[in-house]
């Protein structure tokens, strides 16, 4: 049964938030019996159509997708759309919904699972990236247990519920118990101390030890402001995603900046403070039995930016949101470009690419660089590389989009 809305927004109590951690929540390496996806939404999904064709198209070969749109418009696409991502329509399934969500990593669904492949979805408050406490925040929540009664009533499974804000790219998990954690969940869940919020995300995840990552990267900075100088971006405040990931129980892959690239740009300079702190937490901590990870370094994205001017009703709508911008103001936008942002589904790995925007032999040299890492990674998998640019510029990525439904075999 799920709790009622009221009880996400006002429980501040240290008491676990369902009764058993039998439940728990499985790495994306495992069999998928679906994906959901953000599709056609009025806020962003439609934007981006001839991307997600080819992303949904490489996919449907392999997991059968949920395409999430809003009920408010017609569910029925076009026929020449959909037979673009399929000629077999057994391969995805249109689900309408009352909400305009499309970043599903953070709203969810989350799928929890047991040893017997029971699976159950974990309710956790979406707060559009703001403290749940806040006035925006607690009004989020409570539209976000519509949404989530709605894939409750599509799904048939029993809903389990959250009393703090878990976004899917704020923490990732091994598979065996540990999970990594960003701080921007002490920002969400303000009203709980870091002890508290830890011992909640390891009974409702199902997991026996969490690891807290410091700042995320440069390029995602919190909502829409300024990095340093004239340098701006949209972004989560940190998520997980944009630089670090399990690739299996005991391998992480961290976004690196070396000695030689730290120069290059003040955004390159922030990264690599930011990231030898990271590797120095990661380089500490150890597994569920007590042993070293195996620690990756993958590259950075060659920066990739536009300048745009601040026209006069900008400057009016940036006063607006308090955003200290006047006209005429000269912005260099920065896309949240990652490779550590990739889709990993039943034999297959999307991973992406930067070498045909940034066209310089050191992009094309690190496309390269990522996909060796990961054919050396996933040996048995297929890997596509497509560039996700169009999504990076709004603060998100490929696995921003997509959250796993798991399945009964692992592979």
């Amino acid at each position: 049964m799920c709790l009622p809305l009221f009880l996400w927004v006002i429980s501040t109590c240290d008491l676990p938030a369902f009764e058993t951690s039998e439940y728990s929540f499985p790495p994306e390496w495992n069999t998928q019996e679906c994906l959901w996806t953000g599709f056609r939404t009025s806020k962003e999904g439609t934007n981006y159509e001839p991307l997600l064709q080819k992303i949904f198209s490489c996919l449907s070969d392999h997991v059968h997708l949920n395409l999430v749109t809003e009920s408010s418009e017609n569910p029925t696409v076009k026929e020449h759309y959909l037979s673009g991502i399929s000629p077999d329509s057994s391969r995805y399934t249109i689900v309408p919904t009352d909400s305009a969500y499309f970043w599903l990593r953070d709203t969810g669904p989350f799928f929890l699972t047991n040893a017997h492949s029971n699976i159950k979805i974990l309710a956790a408050p979406f707060s559009a990236y703001r403290p749940l406490h806040g006035p925006k925040g607690s009004l989020t929540a409570g539209d976000h247990g519509r949404f989530i009664k709605t894939v409750q009533n599509f799904t048939g499974y029993d809903v389990i519920s959250s009393d703090i804000v878990l976004e899917g790219g704020a923490f990732d998990v091994n598979g065996e118990g540990v999970v990594l954690l960003s701080p921007v969940l002490l920002n969400r869940n303000a009203h709980l101390t870091k002890g508290q919020i830890e011992r909640k995300v390891l009974h409702i995840l199902g997991q026996k030890k969490a690891i807290w990552l410091k700042k995320g990267v440069a390029e995602d900075p919190y909502g829409f402001s300024r990095i340093t100088g004239s340098y701006w971006a949209r972004g989560t405040g940190g998520h997980l995603d944009q630089y670090v990931k399990f690739v299996n129980k005991n391998t992480i892959l961290l976004a690196w900046i070396n000695e030689e690239e730290k120069n290059l740009s003040p955004i390159a300079g922030i990264n690599f403070q930011r990231m030898h702190e990271n590797f120095n937490i990661l380089s500490e901590a150890t597994d569920q039995n007590g042993k070293k990870f195996s620690i990756v370094k993958v590259p950075f994205p060659e920066l990739i930016t536009k300048t745009y001017v601040v026209s006069k009703e900008q400057a009016l709508q940036y006063r607006q949101r308090n955003i200290d911008l006047k006209e005429g103001d000269k912005l260099e936008m920065v896309a949240s470009a990652s490779y550590v942002n990739f889709i990993i589904t039943n034999g297959l790995i999307i991973l992406p690419k930067y070498g045909n925007t940034v066209k310089t032999a050191a992009s094309i040299k690190k496309d390269k660089k990522m996909f060796a890492i990961m054919r050396k990674l996933f040996p048995r998998r297929e890997i596509i590389q497509i560039n996700p640019l169009i999504l990076n510029w709004h603060g998100g990525g490929m696995h921003c989009m997509v959250q796993q439904q798991p399945g009964i075999l692992q592979r």
